[in-house]
């Protein structure tokens, strides 16, 4: 049963926790970062052999009926061009605030329904899990999983605050955002940050709005507006691109200081960068697809598997500290 799977992943993480391992050392607050991802993508020859049907002959309405009474947790796509596929998908929990980027929590979003819409049982589950732990202190979303039901859910039923990414989508709390902060230059900023990558300049300026007395409208658990720009520049051909982000927070603005809000918003993306990316790239997770986990449960069950084996070896990378200096090893040397 997968039931067992996911406890035993919880049993490891309070374990890690009960030892010290999984501490706040990266980012001031016990931070999960909430993160969709793709598990897997089911061509139409492998929905008609799941559902027992020609492919030359099956309908997609048939196909259709078919996994939303079998395999809820496929959502099952029917583009203009080309032939349908099936989708599976998850969230993703990642304590990105301890030396190791830790999976918490992994759950099937359904078919019906999207990522906002399924993150409410994410929630649930999740507190069901650590709620009587102090793991979490703080949720980060990105866009996509930030709405006004969601986020006041964090805070009002389970006691958490939010660090949430917000968009034109989300109304007034974007509106008011970039009414306050939308004008600031880089001179006025709280909070600036400069680091090379990849051969180009980056630097990161942010500023904050201070909500704590008033909240906005409907959001009356919000304490903070924060804008990050980011300004990238090639030294080489001289093009300077600038991009700019939105954030709400229901942590006073006065208990966190403006660099390490700026280190919430870059942390959120270690879900990505020593999760998703790290398995697909690092350990190959795309590029070894077997016949047998096409099947929507056995995607689920592997997805499982593969996250206790991850946390596994983040530990031992983050416990395995070079004598010369602070940084983990390569994942190469880890290998």
């Amino acid at each position: 049963e997968t039931r067992d799977l996911v406890e035993s992943l919880h049993r490891m993480a309070k374990a890690e926790h009960r030892r010290g391992i999984l501490s706040p050392v990266v980012l001031p607050v016990r931070t999960a970062s909430i993160d969709g991802k793709n598990k897997a993508t089911l061509r139409w020859h492998d929905l008609c052999r799941l559902a027992g049907v020609d492919k030359q002959q099956a309908s997609v309405e048939d196909i259709k009926e078919f996994f939303r009474k079998n395999f809820p947790q496929v959502q099952v796509c029917a583009p203009r061009d080309g032939e349908p596929y099936g989708l599976i998908r998850s969230h993703t929990v990642t304590l990105v605030s301890s030396l190791a980027a830790y999976g918490l929590h992994i759950r099937n979003i359904p078919g019906a329904t999207n990522e906002i819409g399924a993150l409410t049982e994410t929630l649930r589950e999740l507190h069901n899990a650590y709620g009587r732990t102090d793991i979490i202190e703080m949720v980060t979303t990105d866009a996509g999983n930030t709405s006004l039901p969601t986020n006041t859910l964090i805070v009002k039923t389970y006691k958490w605050d939010y660090y949430s990414q917000i968009k034109s989508e989300h109304g007034s709390i974007y509106t008011e955002a970039t009414r306050a902060l939308g004008g600031q230059s880089g001179d006025a900023a709280e909070a600036t940050h400069t680091e090379r990558r990849a051969g180009k300049d980056v630097t990161y300026h942010i500023w904050r709005c201070d909500l704590t007395s008033t909240g906005w409208l409907d959001w009356w658990h919000a304490r903070g507006l924060i804008r990050v720009q980011r300004i990238t520049v090639d030294t080489d051909t001289g093009e300077t691109t600038v991009g700019n982000r939105y954030y709400v927070c229901s942590r006073n603005i006065a208990d966190i200081e403006a660099g390490e809000c700026l280190l919430l918003s870059r942390k959120h993306w270690r879900c990505e960068n020593e999760g998703h990316w790290t398995a697909d790239v690092v350990w190959k997770e795309d590029a070894r697809r077997t016949p047998w986990i096409t099947h929507p449960k056995a995607v689920f069950a592997l997805g499982l598997l593969r996250m206790i084996a991850l946390n596994a070896i983040a530990i031992l990378r983050a416990m395995s500290r070079r004598s010369y200096c602070s940084k983990p090893p390569p994942w190469a040397d880890i290998i």
